[in-house]
């Protein structure tokens, strides 16, 4: 696996290492089946939601069909406060491959509200667009017999005015749940968000699944019931899915080379490669930093607050 020291995937001109991502997760969080909710509307694999805890859902968006375009990615983490930012579980990951705006609308939603997600972090360049436009309807789930609510973009500091404005004026439905933070990506946005995950990782703020093997180990250990019955793989592959796509972000994270243009970070991947995956993680993790801001000034102003009372003076 290793040549020179140098990790199997990644050159020595590699932007993150394969060190710098924390793979200690083993219980990943699971969304329901459409067998079980129609059975017994129970999700064994549930998390709850702490008190707490933020909850955040990314979603980096493609269309055209075929193993040579990109897949839609979308990604869900559990944010917990911590002493120098926002602790980060990477708990779930999925793909979908050419489907049209509809079903992954229907898709989202159904992740966003079974997974209780705060956020939504919308790639909105292209074909995002039109994905996020479905969003801002009410959606049936006819299958589930379900609704889900209109999303529209959230009220933000970070949001550009233009873009507030512009989506919201294309919402469909009125009173439009304000959860969406869009992201339309320039090259200045994508060095600051690869610079942002590159610290974050460093910090270790964000954790990873442990791998499909490990996970599989641990299940067979726990004597799982589901992974027992060798019989019934589709619930392996249910089991394992988002261990084994966290592998695969992983090895496209360390595979992007650095090149730097004009002052800033540009990411390539190698020829006939994605990098969708690490765009989806990239991009959650990109809100998480702006939320480290604003957990750290409160905790800064909190210190600053409890030093007065103490009769703490500063000397600039």
């Amino acid at each position: 696996m290793e040549y020179g020291n140098i990790p199997f995937g990644s050159s020595s001109h590699a932007f993150y290492k394969l060190e710098m991502f924390n793979r200690v997760i083993k219980r990943s969080w699971r969304p329901i089946t459409t067998e079980m909710f129609i059975t017994t509307r129970k999700n064994p694999y549930d998390i709850p939601k702490h008190e707490d805890e933020i909850r955040l859902v990314s979603v980096d968006v493609a269309m055209r069909a075929g193993k040579t375009n990109d897949n839609t990615i979308i990604t869900c983490a559990r944010l917990f406060p911590g002493k120098n930012g926002w602790l980060t579980d990477i708990v779930y990951m999925e793909s979908h491959n050419g489907e049209n705006t509809l079903a992954q609308a229907l898709r989202i939603k159904q992740i966003m509200e079974e997974f209780q997600g705060d956020t939504l972090i919308l790639d909105i360049a292209g074909a995002g667009i039109g994905v996020a436009d479905a969003l801002s309807a009410v959606t049936k789930d006819e299958i589930r017999g379900v609704e889900y609510p209109a999303y529209t973009v959230m009220q933000s500091p970070y949001i550009d005015s233009k873009v507030y404005e512009e989506l919201t004026s294309r919402a469909i439905a009125r009173d439009a749940k304000k959860c969406i933070f869009p992201i339309s990506a320039t090259s200045q946005l994508n060095s600051t968000i690869a610079v942002e995950f590159r610290n974050r990782l460093k910090k270790k703020l964000v954790s990873f699944l442990v791998d499909e093997i490990e996970e599989e180990e641990f299940l067979i250990h726990s004597k799982n019931k589901d992974i027992l019955d060798s019989a019934n793989t589709e619930m392996r592959i249910y089991l394992l899915q988002a261990h084994v796509q966290t592998t695969r972000a992983i090895n496209e994270s360390i595979a992007l080379e650095m090149q730097v243009q004009n002052g800033l970070v540009k990411l390539q991947e190698p020829e006939g490669a994605r990098k969708d995956r690490y765009t989806s993680i990239s991009y959650l993790n990109y809100y998480a930093s702006l939320l480290d801001k604003e957990l750290l000034r409160e905790k800064s102003t909190s210190d600053e607050n409890l030093d007065a009372f103490l009769g703490v003076t500063y000397i600039m």
